[in-house]
């Protein structure tokens, strides 16, 4: 393993990456993995930074998304999936229904029309 040295001349900031090479078992080739370990300061020390190109690191949350209560967050899924389970079998029964209008319209010796019926255009 080693460190490579890399100046960015746009900003002048000189960034410290981990070379790592390894040889592909498949192909025999040489693979070099390099990760960014952090940028150098005024004295000549390495500063950890987080390799998200400038933003912030997320911080940990206790699983709470801007003060909503986790009972509420697992009731509006819960409500949420029964909505979908709603949905799909309204879609199956219109689904039956349209079926049964054009074996009666068939019956009847009329031309079945053909019309898109299913999810809503956007």
């Amino acid at each position: 393993m080693s460190y490579n040295y890399c100046k960015d001349h746009r900003s002048g900031i000189t960034y410290v990456y981990e070379m790592e090479k390894s040889i592909d078992g498949s192909t025999g080739e040489i693979k070099t993995v390099r990760r960014l370990v952090g940028k150098l300061d005024e004295e000549g020390n390495v500063v950890p930074t987080s390799g998200r190109r400038g933003r912030l690191p997320k911080k940990q949350t206790s699983g709470n998304i801007k003060g909503v209560d986790a009972r509420e967050v697992k009731r509006l899924k819960e409500e949420n999936e029964d909505l979908r389970n709603t949905v799909t079998a309204l879609q199956k029964s219109q689904k039956e229904i349209i079926k049964g209008l054009e074996s009666l319209l068939a019956l009847a010796g009329q031309q079945v029309p053909r019309k898109r019926v299913g999810k809503a255009r956007r």
